[in-house]
């Protein structure tokens, strides 16, 4: 019999030829052709973000489109440390090991919980990163003839064949996912013409196109005819304001979790709201209280009525209790701020009580002008009354453990 073929890269080896009858021994069995022969095949589809992307890395997870293993679920990862576009080998270079990688293919075999029962790595193929997939807000791209071989991966992520793994092999597969592609997706307000079922009406106008930012935000400016919903204050005068209201007769368009940049970002506010309009005057500083709240509130503030999704958002109190923040117009000329009572979530609404205080430090201050209205604790006993003590949860300085503060500033 003739001796069997020498195995190709990751593939079987031949197997040996049968002797003819009455003649010569058979030609050796040839090796396997590049490796995948015995690899299972794969075609991952309904790529998505990894929402545990970063600052510093991106990717995108989908299906293997095969089953690999038991009932567990598999996934296919494509991820990526560079913020690089073009073609790129992902078997040489940074992109050998799973800890150095660049761009980088992984499949996880049997998830349960944060740890899976197989893990499998590039070894073959290439890519193409069609845009940043950092930076730009969405991953496009595609794979060629990628192989990966089961391996393991240690606690710094170094990834290690495992001798005689199994093997998987994808012919082509191409990825589109994130803001960009006019797919609707977690995290995104809109996307292109997929703006799911809002209007221009949504937002408080009678007419116009709504469109969709390159960051994938509602983009109101083509809308027409906006009627602003606040309550006018009118022009602070030094006067206290006090307000009272209900939130759950109200409706839900303003959501500050909305906006990736502005000051309020990283928020959320998605519930029914109440606002109000209230002016300030070069120069005035004010304090806004929200208090006897029946609810998980949100307390913000914009510059712009028609600003829905907080790009204007100036400050915010996103606490579990009441809410405090400070209002200052540094500017010359007359401003109006839009104060916006709201909700934690879809659930969250009810009664409330609004407070807003002029924070002018009155001429029989006792003490350090730095304290007063400074949300830092209720300062009694400095010869006026302290706006921290509108909070009944406040610290209180100044007086003995069995006496409270009380206007116009003492204790008792």
């Amino acid at each position: 019999a003739g001796t069997g073929g020498t195995a190709g890269t990751g593939g079987a080896a031949g197997a040996a030829g049968s002797a003819g009858t009455g003649g010569t021994a058979g030609a050796a069995g040839s090796a396997g052709a590049g490796g995948t022969s015995s690899c299972i095949e794969l075609s991952p589809t309904a790529f998505s973000i990894d929402p545990n992307g970063t600052s510093t890395a991106q990717g995108v997870v989908g299906s293997p489109g095969a089953t690999l293993g038991g009932a567990l679920p598999d996934s296919f990862y494509v991820q990526f440390y560079s913020d690089t576009t073009g073609s790129f080998d992902l078997a040489s270079g940074n992109n050998a090991s799973f800890a150095t990688c660049d761009q980088c293919v992984l499949v996880t075999q049997d998830v349960s919980g944060t740890t899976a029962s197989k893990y499998f790595y590039q070894s073959a193929g290439s890519i193409q990163v069609n845009k940043p997939p950092i930076s730009s807000g969405g991953i496009s791209g595609s794979l060629s003839n990628v192989t990966l071989v089961e391996v393991t991966i240690d606690s710094n992520y170094v990834s290690t064949p495992v001798p005689g793994g199994a093997c998987l092999h994808v012919s082509s597969a191409s990825f589109d996912a994130g803001c960009g592609n006019n797919v609707l997706e977690s995290g995104e307000a809109c996307d292109g013409t997929a703006l799911g079922s809002s209007t221009c009406s949504t937002f408080g106008f009678t007419g116009g196109q709504l469109g969709c930012s390159s960051s994938c935000q509602y983009d109101t400016s083509g809308c027409t005819g906006f009627s602003c919903s606040a309550t006018d204050l009118g022009t602070f005068a030094g006067t206290t304001l006090n307000e009272t209201g209900d939130t759950c007769t109200a409706t839900s368009q303003y959501d500050v979790a909305q906006s990736p940049t502005s000051a309020c970002s990283f928020n959320d506010s998605p519930g029914p709201e109440r606002l109000y309009a209230l002016t300030l005057q070069p120069g005035t500083k004010v304090r806004v209280d929200l208090t006897n709240i029946a609810f998980d509130a949100a307390l913000w503030v914009v510059t712009s009525c028609a600003d829905k999704t907080g790009n204007t958002c100036v400050d915010i109190s996103d606490t579990l209790g009441n809410e405090s923040l400070t209002l200052e117009n540094t500017s010359s000329a007359d401003a109006t701020y839009y104060v916006i009572v709201d909700g934690y979530s879809t659930s969250d609404c009810g009664t409330y009580a609004l407070t807003i205080s002029d924070i002018a430090v009155p001429g029989s201050w006792t003490c350090d002008p730095s304290y007063f209205a400074a949300l830092d604790g209720c300062d009694c006993e400095c010869g006026a009354w302290d706006p921290d003590c509108n909070d009944p949860n406040a610290s209180v300085y100044g007086c003995s453990s069995s006496q409270s503060c009380v206007q116009p500033g003492v204790c008792q």
